[in-house]
């Protein structure tokens, strides 16, 4: 029920969690934000979220472990997208940016895309032909290296809750196209996501659906563009807004809410 800055590390060894001490300063307060691990500087990069009802984001920021501090980025680039929270965001890192799509402030939601350059340290909008995803957030998008695009999958929309479509934005076309990929999660949104990039699959856990709080998981593999539902034999108990993180050959999921309150707990699937 509040919003927090603070910072954790989990340790898959130990099974532990430590609370980070951070010297300077730091990102305000918030969540809805996007987040990810740039493996060139070896450093977490969070981007854009929301402190309260009428408090959103459009910044970017990057903590080095090795400092132990938090610097800003994008500070000086001159154009930005609208400040927002729920939006999809995917990490190219062959290119070295970010590419953040939709989300929503408390004037209404977006159906827009942009890219953030880690190197240039600058936003540039990405200009689309042709059918677009309807506006949305409560969303996550997942880059493709072999198709050189990017998924977007699910989420919230004005006149529905739950959303099970799935897009993919051609990176070299700028163009969005809808695919129909059967069996699919279905309609749901705040749902866990994480990238085995090594084994080019996309995991999607839990999330908000129609029936409530969900606990299935769902792998999706790149170079067939098919779902596959992952049968586990005591699957975490059913939440939403729920975070995950691959380490090695484990999924990880942290926390969210199971409907009535929210939760703290670590659950872990080993995929091998």
């Amino acid at each position: 029920g509040v919003a927090s800055n603070d910072l954790w590390s989990f340790d898959p060894a130990t099974g532990a969690w430590t609370e980070v001490a951070v010297a300077g300063a730091r990102p305000d307060i918030r969540f809805g934000h996007n987040a990810f691990y740039d493996r060139a500087k070896k450093r977490l990069v969070i981007a854009l979220g929301q402190a309260d009802g009428s408090t959103f984001f459009d910044d970017v920021w990057a903590f080095d472990a090795a400092t132990a501090s938090w610097s800003e980025l994008g500070a000086g680039s001159s154009d930005k997208p609208e400040v927002r929270y729920g939006a999809g965001g995917a990490h190219d890192e062959a290119s070295n940016r970010l590419i953040v799509s939709h989300g929503f402030t408390d004037q209404g939601r977006f159906d827009d895309s942009w890219t953030f350059d880690l190197t240039a340290d600058r936003w540039t909008k990405l200009k689309t032909s042709g059918d677009v995803p309807v506006k949305r957030c409560l969303t996550r998008c997942v880059w493709r290296p072999s198709a050189k695009s990017m998924l977007l999958y699910g989420g919230q929309t004005d006149d529905n809750p739950f959303l099970g479509d799935v897009w993919s934005l051609d990176d070299a076309a700028a163009k969005w196209t809808e695919q129909q990929p059967t069996p699919s999660p279905g309609a749901r949104n705040l749902y866990g996501a994480s990238l085995d990039a090594a084994g080019a699959r996309w995991y999607v856990t839990g999330g908000n659906t129609p029936d409530g709080p969900a606990s299935d998981t769902w792998v999706y593999a790149m170079a067939m563009g098919t779902w596959t539902k992952l049968e586990a034999a005591t699957p975490p108990p059913a939440r939403y807004s729920s975070d995950a993180a691959i380490a090695g050959s484990t999924l990880y999921i942290f926390g969210g809410h199971d409907g009535s309150a929210e939760i703290a707990d670590t659950w872990a699937a080993d995929l091998g």
